[in-house]
This record gives C-alpha cells, sequence and structure tokens, in this order.
C-alpha cells in the first residue's frame, strides 16, 4: 500500500510561479507609469513656477517705469527707466535665443529659459489696437509669454501693465 505524502506537484509549483510573474509585471509597469506621472507633474510644476516668477519680476519693473524713458521698444524687447527707492535704474527687457533676459548696470539676468515666444504689445487704450512698438499715446504694455514644458506641452503667460509714472 502507498503512504498518503502529502505536497504540491510540479504542474502545481510551475502555474503559481508562471501567475506570481505575471502578477509582478503588472505590478512593475503600473509603478513605472506612476513614476512617469509623478515627473511629469514635477515639470510642469517647475515650468509653471518659472512662468509666474518671469511675469511678476516684469510687472513689478514695468509698474515702475517711467513712460517718457521708454525707448527702443519692440514686439521682442523693452528699454526704459525703473524707478526705485534706491534712485532710477535703466532696464532692458529681451529675448536672447530662448532665454529671456533682464539687464541692468548690475548685469544680465536670466528671468526664465525654454521660452517658445516673447511678445509686447502697446496700447493707448485697454480695448484700442495694439502696437508693435511704444508710441507717444500708449499707457499700457501687453505681455505674453509661452514656455516649452514636460513633453512638448507649451504654458501661455499674459499680463497687461499700465506704467505709474506717465
Amino acid at each position: 500500500m502507498r503512504k498518503n505524502i502529502k505536497g504540491f506537484t510540479l504542474i502545481e509549483i510551475i502555474a503559481v510561479l508562471v501567475l506570481t510573474g505575471m502578477l509582478t509585471a503588472i505590478a512593475g509597469f503600473g509603478l513605472a507609469e506612476v513614476a512617469k506621472s509623478f515627473i511629469f507633474a514635477k515639470e510642469t510644476r517647475d515650468t509653471l513656477q518659472k512662468g509666474q516668477v518671469a511675469m511678476l519680476r516684469i510687472l513689478k519693473e514695468l509698474v515702475n517705469a517711467r513712460a517718457s524713458s521708454i525707448a527702443g521698444s519692440s514686439d521682442t524687447s523693452i528699454t526704459f527707466l525703473s524707478e526705485h527707492s534706491s534712485g532710477p535704474v535703466n532696464y532692458t527687457i529681451s529675448l536672447n535665443g530662448s532665454n529671456l533676459e533682464l539687464q541692468s548696470g548690475a548685469g544680465t539676468f536670466i528671468l526664465t529659459d525654454d521660452v517658445n515666444n516673447f511678445d509686447l504689445n502697446y496700447y493707448a487704450t485697454y480695448n484700442g489696437a495694439s502696437f508693435n512698438s511704444w508710441q507717444a499715446d500708449s499707457r499700457i504694455i501687453e505681455v505674453a509669454l509661452v514656455l516649452d514644458g514636460a513633453e512638448g506641452i507649451t504654458s501661455s503667460f499674459s499680463v497687461r501693465v499700465a506704467p505709474r509714472n506717465l
């Protein structure tokens, strides 16, 4: 008579190993997708933060600009005198390749990189016709900035500024 031996057969062990391998592969792909999503969200957040900081700096300087000092304006650059507590400072905001730069007597600073488009428009009234350069009757400057972000997605920023020192 044969003894009753308890245990698993070879087929049962192989079936368990195959199922475990399949579950591990599925879980691994899921984790990889979660990691990619996390990296995408981080890069998108960084792009948005860079754009917001650059726009706030431009807004700050243009609000304090003397309208009578705006010179050399075009659709991609502007030179102006800005009022500060230490005295007036001459600034130029311009696009240099894919970098948006702020130039002053203290040097050249990169406001942001990965710039897809930078555009300046000038208005006499809020809803009036736009011009590509500062006119004698201009009172409002519109700044539009487009940054390249993660996976080719662009982020757009815009603001209209009325310099205080007209």
